[in-house]
């Protein structure tokens, strides 16, 4: 941590992509090493100075900080700082699929940590065009329907439908977890 606090500001870094791409990585990895440890404020603090390593030489829309916009949302949902979780997992989410080759793997991320946000809020309508957008995608990418992340993107739709009694689409999509819990699930469990 001292080394790539000494290294940050270093001049012949500075201008250096190669070097500040590593410099950044390093915060990133620390950030990393603090999130696990529950150390939430400081998990920010590097990710925020990766952040501004990388924009020495990246644009702020550039597709790679996609994953330093979506940990930002991530600490501060832990935080409880919903409005600005979903801001940065707002923009890590449009980064991703306004690009030409985008990751779907990544917007399925993004869309389902926008939604369990929305959802924390209790903004239950906002939150189902996520919910769903993750389900399509995880549905299209899983070859095998019975899939327990497929049933757990079911029932996480199925939660906010009902929160906003649309028991009948709740019901659906509950069943359709439930069939492919008890396909994955002997008896025996």
């Amino acid at each position: 941590e001292y080394f790539c606090n000494i290294l940050v500001n270093h001049p012949l870094i500075i201008h250096d992509e190669a070097a500040n791409s590593t410099v950044a990585g390093l915060f990133h990895m620390l950030c990393c090493f603090y999130y696990e440890k529950k150390q939430y404020d400081h998990a920010l603090e590097h990710l925020q100075t990766s952040l501004k390593v990388y924009l020495r030489f990246l644009s702020s829309d550039d597709i790679k900080l996609t994953t330093t916009y979506n940990n930002m949302g991530s600490i501060y949902h832990r935080q409880g700082l919903y409005e600005q979780a979903f801001h940065f997992h707002k923009k890590a989410y449009d980064i991703q699929v306004h690009y030409s080759n985008f990751d779907p793997y990544a917007i399925a991320a993004y869309a389902c940590n926008i939604a369990c946000v929305l959802v924390e809020q209790g903004k239950y309508e906002d939150a189902i065009p996520y919910l769903q957008r993750d389900l399509q995608i995880r549905k299209r990418l899983c070859p095998n329907r019975d899939d327990i992340q497929l049933s757990t993107k079911y029932h996480n739709l199925a939660g906010a439908q009902f929160r906003l009694q649309k028991y009948n689409k709740a019901l659906e999509n509950y069943q359709k977890c439930l069939e492919i819990e008890l396909k994955l699930h002997s008896s025996n469990h």
